[in-house]
């Protein structure tokens, strides 16, 4: 028999509230509930990537150099402006442990992504959640008053947002930007929906030195499944950032996925627009129907029910007729809504066509809201 043995835990470990979720089985449903690409890669330009693997790819560590020249080219910063992370999460873990000490404070909008929640606890940073307003939208203003008054060491906006797919404009950020300079702030700006909308930080990075910008490979470009993404900011802000990066920057198969991408950008761009094709036509038909949603810049769109019970009932009926959709949500406001990732106008139509009879069923009807 083994000695009972109990580990010295660390402090850091014992602030972290993290509930692990288990992956399901949704190879049988039409995967509307991450925010992936939801239809994926077709098989010809699939087997055509696939084609370029060599045995060093997967034997030997590769660098990315070159896709950072490419990335750099494409996006309009120098390489020294950038670097290509393991997903946009390992590069908002970096920035946090960059810029982030035990007491200081972190600003983020509520609800938000709930990494951000986690790299906050494992840095023993004060988590300060920004509310959105019953329409979900953002104050800017008074989230400009917030910074004046806590005094963050770092700001965090994810935008688009998720779950909300709120979006702040360029302007309006630039006018957060300085508050956040003059306040001694980093800005990090999560665009992990990049491409889903024309609004970005990006520029703002040539101007201020205080702001990164975060974008991932797995939304609009479909690579959820191979982890990669990229930090880009002043060259300064990215040297003090990559301390923090492991040996490599990404894996082999991740890197090759990229390069096709970049030499196939019609293609890549064209899928794009036609998940924003599909996520319009989805918020036309609850629109038109009298539910309630808002307009979305992300590639997913949010449906009240009428209850947390209805909502349950709604993502269970979806799952019955082979989608599997995300809810209830939680946080203020969202607390009775699902969210449905879009897919292009075939598969949205498809969706619609199969289950607005639930969705008429479970959802919360305009009039009921305006009682």
């Amino acid at each position: 028999m083994q000695p009972i043995f109990t580990p010295p835990i660390s402090e850091r470990s014992t602030r972290i509230k993290r509930v692990a979720i288990p992956f399901e089985d949704r190879s049988e449903l039409v995967r509307m509930d991450r925010n992936e690409d939801v239809v994926g890669w077709d098989e010809k330009n699939l087997a055509e990537m696939l084609g370029r693997i060599r045995p060093s790819d997967v034997a030997a560590y590769h660098d990315s150099d070159r896709l950072e020249q490419r990335i750099s080219d494409w996006i309009g910063v120098l390489p020294s402006n950038l670097t290509v992370t393991a997903g946009s999460s390992e590069a908002l873990g970096m920035v946090f442990d960059a810029y982030v000490d035990e007491g200081t404070n972190v600003l983020v909008l509520s609800p938000s992504y709930s990494l951000y929640e986690v790299f906050a606890a494992k840095c023993g940073a004060r988590l300060i959640g920004f509310p959105f307003d019953s329409t979900l939208n953002v104050d800017v203003k008074s989230l400009i008053d917030a910074i004046v008054r806590e005094q963050p060491r770092l700001i965090v906006l994810a935008n688009p947002n998720q779950p909300t797919g709120t979006l702040i404009n360029s302007v309006e950020l630039g006018k957060i930007a300085n508050t956040a300079l003059d306040a001694g702030a980093i800005l990090l700006v999560d665009e992990a929906y990049w491409l889903f909308t024309p609004e970005s930080a990006l520029n703002l990075t040539k101007d201020y030195p205080n702001v990164i910008v975060t974008r991932t490979f797995s939304k609009a470009l479909g690579l959820a499944g191979l982890r990669l993404g990229f930090c880009a900011g002043p060259a300064e802000r990215i040297a003090e950032v990559e301390k923090f990066r492991g040996v490599t920057k990404s894996n082999s198969i991740a890197l090759l996925a990229a390069h096709y991408i970049l030499d196939h950008l019609d293609w890549t761009l064209a899928r794009v627009s036609d998940v924003v094709a599909g996520r319009d036509y989805l918020v036309n038909k609850f629109f038109e129907s009298g539910l309630i949603t808002f307009t979305s810049h992300a590639n997913f769109v949010l449906l009240e029910c009428a209850s947390h019970k209805s909502a349950v009932q709604l993502v269970a009926s979806a799952r019955a007729s082979g989608y599997a959709i995300r809810g209830p949500l939680s946080g203020y406001a969202l607390e009775n809504f699902v969210r449905i990732t879009a897919g292009p106008p075939y598969l949205m139509r498809q969706f619609w066509s199969q289950c607005s009879s639930k969705i008429f069923e479970y959802a919360k009807h305009r009039e009921q809201w305006e009682i």
